[in-house]
């Protein structure tokens, strides 16, 4: 077995971490921009306010809430997912102090593109004791956590 010798080992080592620290740049953009869009962009029926103070306000101050950008559940596993230009979604998913879980991902870009296009709300899902319901419109979303909090 062959060793790298110490300046080569010091040079990956430094690759990767300018690697991380741009993808996590990147990540730290990327959910900025999705806390600040206009939830009114997403839903006409919702008030001009930026999404951050509108889910925040929807799951309560006691709701542990956790961002994260993901490939909007479209990667396959296979080969072919390294010639696709994956979509982005910025994902905000809260834990209600009742247990259940509020998850709403916004599509705000693409892997290879970065941030384009109209933002659009991808999916909107509660989680309680693992059963999923589906949730068409972020408008709709208040109801649901008030109907099933009874």
């Amino acid at each position: 077995m062959k060793y790298l010798p110490a300046t080569m080992l010091s040079a990956l080592c430094l690759l990767i971490l300018v690697d991380q620290t741009k993808a996590q740049k990147r990540e730290d953009r990327e959910i900025g921009f999705a806390k600040k869009i206009n939830v009114s962009q997403l839903d006409v029926g919702l008030p001009q306010q930026k999404f951050d103070e509108w889910f925040r306000n929807l799951v309560g101050s006691e709701a542990i809430v956790v961002w994260e950008l993901n490939d909007c559940g479209e990667q396959t596993g296979s080969a072919a997912d390294r010639k696709r230009d994956l979509p982005t979604c910025a994902q905000a998913e809260a834990k209600l102090t009742d247990g259940r879980k509020v998850i709403v991902m916004i599509a705000i870009g693409t892997l290879k593109k970065g941030l384009t296009g109209r933002p659009v709300v991808f999916d909107l899902v509660i989680e309680h004791e693992g059963q999923f319901s589906t949730v068409k419109h972020l408008s709709e979303l208040t109801k649901e956590i008030k109907d099933r909090s009874k």
